[in-house]
């Protein structure tokens, strides 16, 4: 599509689509391109380009970044889709209907601090981090959930399994906001179960990862997992 049809009024989405379906493929450095092209090219005024695509892109460039181990690409990533979000929220009216999805990407990109403290291996100011999010997060469901996936993760990487079971379980049951993230937690619940010898269960989440949520990062994670039972 993109080869013959480059000028096409939802190119933009196929370039989008594009990277993530690198990222499920376990290609995560291409992803990061494809994204961060297409970040870059929005940002840029490039006619026919919605903002909100210029912001989604950024968004999973970040996460891109976070796969291959690159906090600091990252980081930099998060901080300036973050003032950037902030700078089209301020221009936005109240009524907006771009309002929801602007805020909701701007908490992802704030969390994203977060999980570049988890992969550069500061776990301890990462579970601060999360926690503070959390209790800052009364009325915003997306980055509610973000943080207890990430207190979750902090939890089970200094070894606290059965606390980081807890945190996986309240986004698995009832993030309605995002199905990366359910798969994810759900892998995050079998990792933790396999911590605490408890491998049936750890199985079921990992199916159920593989069968109900295939079209998430998190699949290829869950299908290296089952491998190995």
């Amino acid at each position: 599509f993109l080869a013959e049809f480059a000028g096409n009024r939802e190119a933009p989405e196929a370039r989008l689509l594009l990277g993530r379906l690198q990222r499920l493929s376990g290609d995560s450095k291409t992803a990061a391109e494809t994204y961060l092209a297409l970040y870059k090219e929005v940002a840029a005024g490039t006619p026919g380009y919605p903002p909100r695509l210029s912001f989604q892109a950024g968004l999973r460039t970040g996460e891109a970044y976070l796969a291959t181990k690159d906090a600091a690409k990252a980081r930099e990533l998060f901080l300036g889709l973050d003032a950037a979000l902030g700078t089209a929220l301020a221009a936005l009216g109240d009524n907006d209907p771009l309002r929801p999805l602007f805020t909701s990407l701007q908490s992802e990109a704030r969390l994203g601090e977060g999980y570049c403290l988890l992969a550069s291996g500061s776990l301890s100011q990462a579970k601060t981090f999360f926690q503070s999010q959390v209790t800052a997060a009364e009325k915003q469901a997306a980055r509610r959930f973000g943080a207890r996936l990430g207190l979750g993760e902090a939890l089970l990487a200094e070894g606290n399994a059965r606390a980081a079971e807890l945190e996986f379980a309240q986004v698995s049951a009832i993030d309605h906001t995002d199905q990366d993230r359910t798969a994810r937690a759900l892998v995050g619940l079998a990792e933790s179960a396999l911590a605490l010898n408890a491998r049936n269960d750890a199985k079921l989440w990992l199916e159920t990862v593989r069968t109900q949520h295939g079209d998430t990062p998190a699949a290829l994670r869950a299908q290296e997992l089952l491998q190995k039972l």
